[in-house]
């Protein structure tokens, strides 16, 4: 007989925040690196009080002695998770670049040679980075990661009236495969540039 049902979580936008952001643009342009990340989640965290933090990494931020509300971070808490997974997320996410970055002029179409261009391709790579890290720590999780640049909004499309793939596989028959048979799924959208010492870019 089929399979029967199991609790499991399906966060779109899964990945926020990527390890080693936000980067603020303008000290970006300056060639500086150093991310706000602490500061970051303290203010979400007080912004959405009261927050659910994730009790594994709320006891392991006591034990380890790094700050609780760094639990909001999912470069941080991904480690701690316990539950199934199946994570769907852009590679690109617009909120994150435009709005956390302060890059408001940063969008799909900027030049690779540009300082938005550099930025976005910037931040794909930290994206990437973390999904891989994502996927050692979590091997039988699920991951389907388009490269584009949005924040979330296009997954309303891919549900309802847009069947998005990646290598060959639609969101659908990923979710099915991973959620009924149990196998693990780590999609992640090809780059377009994706030699460039520059970083990917959105498709």
């Amino acid at each position: 007989g089929a399979s029967p049902p199991r609790v499991s979580g399906f966060p779109v936008e899964g990945l926020f925040l990527p390890e080693g952001f936000p980067v603020l643009y303008p000290e970006f342009v300056l060639g500086i690196r150093k991310s706000m990340d602490s500061v970051t989640s303290e203010y979400l965290v007080n912004l959405f009080s009261p927050t659910f933090l994730h009790p594994g990494c709320v006891a392991a931020a006591k034990l380890q002695k790094f700050k609780i509300k760094k639990c909001w971070d999912v470069s941080v808490m991904f480690k701690f998770i316990k539950t199934p997974m199946f994570v769907m997320t852009n590679l690109f996410d617009k909120l994150m670049v435009q709005d956390l970055g302060l890059c408001t002029g940063c969008s799909e179409g900027a030049k690779p040679g540009s300082q938005e261009g550099r930025f976005v391709r910037f931040f794909g790579g930290l994206m990437q980075k973390t999904a891989n890290d994502f996927h050692l720590a979590q091997p039988a999780a699920g991951i389907f990661a388009p490269s584009e640049f949005h924040h979330d909004e296009n997954f309303v499309q891919f549900f309802s009236s847009h069947e998005k793939q990646i290598a060959g596989e639609s969101l659908r028959s990923a979710i099915e495969r991973w959620y009924w048979n149990k196998e693990p799924v780590f999609l992640l959208e090809p780059w377009c540039g994706e030699a460039s010492s520059s970083g990917p870019c959105p498709g």
